[in-house]
């Protein structure tokens, strides 16, 4: 399956796709463990915060229709310079997503490095990405019951569940999602279709998304 590294500008919505895929891409989550030494037992690893690191794309802009571009691309170079080098000088968020993977998470272009090197006006580029995070300030809110469930209380019946809602958190796609709530990560487009998604492959942290039966999803009834 071809993957298609999508490039998303949150902010206006424009939205750039790679023009010719990449041959590989590698990215990295962890956390900031530290080892502390208790004396008379010994070093002990402790769990730490999300941790950021940086990664790179190696990109080809191609100057000319070649056979294996992606559908749609235009064999411009200076269209995606210009687009990677607004986001680097303007600091803009992007939204990063490779198809059909469970890479789907918010950068920051920290820089550009392009030019030619066979004499086809092709360019070859490197891109260094930083995942972005954004700051939330967490502060108690009371805890509300709505009537629905403060009848049931009352009565000791449970109120009737018709389907699931799920937020969505930094680094979801809806592949994963349904791979976790159906075990098949091929009904993302059909989630996609029932939540009114135009782009199953842009989904945006805090939305809430509606997960109803699988059989709904999937015809069965």
């Amino acid at each position: 399956m071809l993957r298609r590294f999508i490039f998303h500008d949150v902010a206006s919505g424009q939205e750039v796709i790679l023009p010719v895929t990449p041959s590989s891409y590698q990215v990295e989550t962890g956390q900031g463990a530290q080892v502390v030494n208790l004396t008379q037992f010994g070093d002990y690893a402790l769990a730490g915060f999300p941790a950021i690191y940086a990664f790179t794309l190696e990109c080809m802009f191609p100057a000319q229709q070649y056979p294996f571009l992606t559908p749609g691309a235009q064999p411009e170079p200076n269209t995606y310079i210009a687009f990677f080098e607004r986001a680097v000088n303007e600091k803009l968020v992007l939204r990063f997503v490779v198809s059909d993977t469970l890479v789907s998470r918010e950068v920051l272009v920290e820089y550009i490095r392009y030019g030619e090197q066979d004499g086809t006006n092709d360019v070859y580029a490197i891109l260094s990405l930083m995942p972005y995070r954004r700051l939330q300030i967490l502060s108690p809110t009371p805890m509300t019951v709505d009537g629905e469930v403060q009848s049931a209380v009352r009565t000791g019946d449970a109120p009737a569940v018709t389907q699931q809602s799920y937020t969505i958190k930094s680094g979801d796609t809806l592949w994963g999602i349904c791979r976790r709530f159906y075990g098949d990560g091929k009904l993302a487009y059909k989630l996609a279709d029932y939540n009114g998604i135009k782009n199953a492959d842009l989904i945006y942290d805090g939305d809430t998304l509606k997960l109803p039966d699988k059989s709904i999803l999937t015809g069965g009834g």
